[in-house]
């Protein structure tokens, strides 16, 4: 409650509501916190109204409480439910692009999209954070920071949702992810399992080019699911999230692909981790 009444206070000191919220963004961390916190009566208000009023170090602590939530699965529905923080999220990721704040934010956006019943609310998101990855061009080599990351991640989960597909469509994001598709880069990893969900009901001509892209990320998406049945990570987990759902969803949409994606799936490996999967 004090530290609430620091970040609530019509003339704050600068420096002790920073320290106020970085001191709540601190317990948001925790993970036995995430939910407390998020259903503290007022709390939410008090955070929304900093990122609101505020444009320096407070704002950043402010949305890494809401990245913070966002982590938090159970927390992911309802923080969207709200109705009050996505749209703050979407307009600090359009617009800040002076401060981590639009980072935090991004990778709140992404975590709330593992949420399948997020999908279409999310979708005012689409435009910004396609941009975010169109402005940082086609070499992830050459990415300042990790928000163009998030964006590739923010692809893949929404892709995962049939209503969302079609808007994922109509938007662009196939063209947007096809250069990363042929990189030896974590990237292509993402950008395939996003195009991958995209053009899982597709048997055209481009289409089947396209999946072919995709072809030399197959291993990486198969170790991809030994690793998260393993409990271990690997290359990407650092720089964005991979739910068991997406890589088993993924295999999934590769087995109904073309013969020679039946082909790639049908292995001993494959077969192994799915078992342990059903069992």
């Amino acid at each position: 409650d004090a530290l609430m009444l620091v970040t609530r206070s019509a003339a704050p000191l600068k420096e002790a509501r920073i320290k106020a919220c970085s001191a709540l963004s601190n317990l948001a961390i925790g993970y036995d916190n995430k939910i407390p916190m998020f259903r503290y009566p007022g709390f939410v208000d008090a955070i929304l109204g900093v990122i609101r009023s505020d444009e320096g170090e407070a704002r950043i602590k402010a949305c890494s409480i809401l990245w913070s939530f966002a982590a938090e699965m159970r927390n992911q529905v309802p923080v969207v439910q709200r109705g009050d923080i996505l749209p703050t999220l979407v307009q600090v990721a359009a617009t800040d692009t002076q401060t981590e704040a639009r980072f935090k934010c991004v990778a709140a956006l992404t975590l709330l999209a593992e949420s399948l019943p997020n999908a279409l609310p999310l979708l005012p998101a689409l435009t910004p954070l396609m941009d975010i990855l169109s402005d940082a061009g086609p070499d992830p080599t050459q990415w300042k920071g990790q928000t163009a990351s998030w964006c590739v991640g923010f692809l893949m989960n929404m892709a995962q949702a049939d209503d969302a597909v079609p808007h994922l469509r109509d938007a662009g994001v196939v063209q947007l992810l096809a250069p990363l598709l042929t990189l030896d880069h974590y990237q292509s990893l993402k950008a395939a399992m996003a195009v991958t969900f995209v053009c899982r009901y597709d048997e055209d001509d481009e289409t089947y080019d396209l999946l072919r892209k995709t072809e030399t990320v197959i291993p990486k998406i198969i170790n991809l699911l030994h690793n998260t049945l393993s409990a271990r990570g690997g290359s990407g987990y650092k720089y964005g999230v991979f739910t068991l759902r997406s890589s088993v969803g993924c295999i999934q949409s590769l087995a109904s692909g073309p013969d020679f994606m039946k082909e790639r799936m049908a292995t001993g490996p494959v077969y192994d981790s799915l078992l342990r999967v059903v069992s």
